[in-house]
Formats: C-alpha cells, structure tokens, sequence
C-alpha cells in the first residue's frame, strides 16, 4: 500500500482535488427541468433515456436483421477489356434488394490505386 501511495499518491490527490473543484463549481447549477446540482441534471437526464422502451425496441428489430452482403456479379473469367468496378462488385442488404455501392480506392497487389476500372489489355495483364 505504502508504494501504490507513493506512486500515485499525486494523482489520486490531483484527482481528489478536480472532483471536489468541480462539485463546488456546478453544485448551484439548474438545468430547465430544475434539477440543481451536476449529479441530480445527470439523473434526470439518464430517467429520460430509459423512460421509451420503444427506442430499445427498435434498435433490438434492426439489429436482427442480416448485415449486408458483398459478392462479384461476374463469375468465371473476365475477358480482355475495361470493367467498371461498380459492375463487378455489387451489393445486397437483408431484403435482397440491391444497393448503391461506391468504392472509395481500390489498389492493386502492386500497390498502384486504381481509379474504380480494371482496363484488362492482354492475358495475364492488369493495368
């Protein structure tokens, strides 16, 4: 115990000190409701987070539902030419109905960013 006090004995004190300051600073405040006091406006203000059940209702439905899921709408090879990312990649949410994607950066396994094509000029070949 003797060295948990020394070591931070400064910073339990400073932190003692800071909670007392600031008991002394807000305890004459009133907020709209009249609650006076820090801790009676933080209360007040949590019994209202909790008093509409239909909130946590509806966070509790939403968060049932499948996240959405990511796939490439071409299979098999691509051919030689230039794709839109945006037409390989496409995008569903927990209703199958599709959504509106867009790519923010794509980079290559060289490291080169692609700006959302693929320009596929021969066999083998990416540019």
């Amino acid at each position: 115990m003797h060295e948990v006090i020394k070591v931070y004995g400064k910073t339990i004190l400073q932190a003692i000190i800071l909670v007392g300051v600031m008991w002394l600073v807000f305890r004459g405040v009133t907020d709209e409701n009249g609650n006076k006091g820090i801790v009676e406006i933080v209360s007040g203000h949590m019994d209202r987070q909790t008093e509409n059940p239909a909130d946590f209702e509806t966070f509790y439905e939403e968060s049932q539902k499948a996240p959405p899921h990511f796939e490439t709408a071409i299979t098999g090879y691509l051919k030689i030419g230039t794709y839109q990312m945006t037409d390989i990649i496409k995008a569903w949410d927990y209703a199958e109905n599709e959504l509106q994607i867009q790519l923010m950066k794509v980079i290559s396994p060289d490291g080169t960013v692609l700006e959302n094509k693929l320009d596929f000029r021969c066999r083998g070949c990416m540019k």
